[in-house]
């Protein structure tokens, strides 16, 4: 792995208030591996899902500024997502840019990561990264194979 995705990872949550890290932590599956659902984590704080979305809505509003110093990461990604034809696959992406252990860490920095899109599955399609709207637009077409 060329960038140490859980150093990066931390020392962007550093400095948030306890519940907010917590909160973005499990959501993601940075500490346990495992993400963790709105209604889960409302469930451990005794408040709703949409209470912890706005938690967690807090806590990238205070990461963003912070994401300039990451921008070498943020290159190679995009570097990575041209190789591919702009878009790939996320579960392909983040095996290739995560390996085994650290694909949550690669989606949570993709996710606040400016330039990169996420489309979800639907019937036709598995949950896509893209550089551009447009290149996923020619995956779903089925014009281009994204896998």
């Amino acid at each position: 792995m060329k960038y140490d995705y859980q150093k990066i990872c931390a020392n962007l949550l550093k400095d948030l208030p306890q519940r907010t890290n917590d909160v973005i932590e499990r959501r993601f599956g940075l500490r346990s591996g495992k993400r963790e659902t709105l209604e889960t984590i409302g469930g451990s704080y005794s408040i709703t899902r949409e209470r912890v979305r706005q938690i967690e809505e807090e806590g990238f509003s205070k990461i963003r500024p912070r994401i300039k110093n990451c921008q070498k990461v943020f290159q190679y990604f995009d570097n990575t997502l041209a190789s591919f034809g702009d878009f790939k696959e996320e579960n392909a992406l983040l095996n290739f840019l995560g390996g085994e252990k650290y694909q949550n860490h690669a989606f949570f920095l993709l996710t606040n990561g400016e330039g990169f899109e996420r489309f979800s599955e639907d019937k036709d399609f598995y949950s896509l990264w893209a550089r551009k709207k447009e290149s996923a637009s020619l995956a779903k077409s089925g014009k281009i194979n994204y896998k």
